[in-house]
């Protein structure tokens, strides 16, 4: 169920298809010196723009041999084919990149859940803070995973000591890094999943799709270069995440493209996909470009998508919250048109703008320094929930009070695989299978718009 995208050429003079076709057949027989390593050729049909309209054009070999000798070099035609030529290997790497996503995506999500179910299952108290407990231990097999997954790929740890901790709690800290080099070494992505915590949503399920990324993309280079990173010490106020970034460089702030954050994607009723600085003088919302680009992309994969312009006034004309949809996006459906129904309640920081989302995982450094972020996450901002200080602010997962502790699931006894499975059978596949296309298309060509061509 995808957009199979193909290019049509329009050429208006038949002798310059003729060229076209001959420089094409010569690109195609020394494709594997040229094209990108991930490029495959793909069959289309070429259509002429003559005066008396259009029609389907061929030639043999001899025909367009002929013709393009004819034409000389040098010419207009010549510096045209090549841009045409240069586009179509574009786009033809494009949509094999897409067929890709969209061919492992079943493959990434078993991976993920059964990551995910390990880990929740080996490491249940993750906590930070917490001495004696699974902490540490995590570390090291994560330590061993990502080594195992990718053994050539750089690899490295930047310990921290932690801020605001009291005399009684550990404060040694540890982040973790994994780089797969780009085509393009001087641009990256970054992908960041914290990996302290006490659910298997929270956030056992970020870690483990992080990781089935990883395998993956084993073997392909992306566009450009891929840091893995998994923050400690989330829970207690993004101190991993601010470690990292309060070390980053100029220059590596500045080949920063995006950062993609996932955080909590198993329990949740709908899938979102958040981007941006919300101003509450004006109503503004800024850096959204990674936010923008991913809801072009999942179009482009065949995805539904509910963004901040089909959500805006929904709750207010219906009274409800939209269908969910296992092949869709969504976002905070909040605008300052159309605020939160809890807008006078809540705690001032939590009534953010579409698509924006509260600043409170390890996405929050990276906006803070001026780097677009792309977050992840499956709630439910449509949830009362029990706590008129958190309703429809998207900290409610599920619309039913009467699950978890009033709708919520993170930071709760009931953030478990055996509550999950209980509650909400399959639903966590069905997440990864919708995350995992989608990020395996943004990592391998994250600057291609990916619109959707006709």
């Amino acid at each position: 169920m995808y957009h199979f995208l193909m290019r049509n050429l329009y050429l208006k003079k038949p002798l310059s298809l003729l060229l076209l076709l001959s420089l094409t057949l010569l690109f195609v027989t020394s494709c594997g010196d040229v094209m990108p390593q991930n490029a495959q050729v793909v069959d289309a049909s070429v259509e002429v723009s003559a005066s008396s309209g259009q029609e389907s054009a061929s030639a043999d070999d001899d025909t367009v041999s002929g013709d393009a000798d004819a034409s000389g070099g040098g010419t207009a035609a010549d510096e045209g084919a090549s841009a045409s030529e240069a586009d179509s290997a574009k786009e033809s790497s494009f949509d094999a990149d897409l067929r890709f996503a969209l061919e492992q995506g079943d493959a990434v999500a078993e991976d993920s859940y059964a990551l995910m179910c390990e880990i929740a299952a080996e490491f249940p108290d993750r906590d930070a803070r917490r001495i004696g407990n699974d902490h540490a231990a995590c570390r090291d097999w994560l330590a061993w995973q990502l080594r195992e997954l990718a053994p050539t790929a750089e690899f490295t740890e930047q310990p921290f000591v932690s801020k605001d901790v009291a005399a009684n709690e550990n404060a040694d800290m540890v982040n973790l890094m994994l780089t797969l080099p780009g085509v393009d070494t001087s641009k990256q992505i970054i992908i960041g999943a914290h990996y302290d915590g006490t659910g298997i949503g929270d956030n056992a399920s970020g870690v483990a799709l992080s990781l089935a990324l990883i395998r993956a993309l084993s073997g392909r280079t992306p566009d450009v270069t891929l840091r893995f990173l998994f923050f400690d010490d989330e829970e207690y106020g993004e101190y991993g995440s601010y470690a990292y970034t309060e070390a980053m460089t100029k220059e590596e702030r500045d080949a920063t493209l995006f950062y993609i954050n996932i955080d909590s994607v198993a329990f949740g009723d709908y899938c979102h996909l958040y981007g941006g600085v919300s101003s509450q003088a004006d109503g503004s919302v800024t850096q959204t470009e990674a936010y923008d680009l991913a809801m072009q992309r999942a179009k482009a994969l065949g995805f539904s998508v509910y963004d901040t312009a089909y959500l805006d006034g929904y709750f207010e004309r219906t009274g409800a919250a939209p269908p969910t949809d296992d092949m869709g996006f969504f976002t905070n459906p909040w605008t300052r048109e159309h605020p939160m129904p809890s807008v006078d309640t809540v705690y001032e920081d939590l009534a953010v703008f579409s698509p924006a989302t509260v600043p409170y995982s390890d996405h929050h450094p990276f906006a803070e320094l001026g780097i677009p972020y792309l977050y992840l996450e499956a709630t439910n901002w449509f949830a009362k929930g029990t706590n008129p200080k958190l309703a429809y602010t998207g900290y409610y997962e599920t619309a039913d009070a009467t699950l978890g502790e009033g709708g919520m699931f993170m930071n709760t006894e009931y953030d478990t695989e055996e509550v999950l499975e209980q509650l909400f059978p399959g639903r966590a596949q069905a997440h990864f299978k919708l995350y995992a296309p989608l990020l395996l298309s943004l990592l391998l060509q994250p600057e291609h718009g990916g619109e959707v061509k006709k």
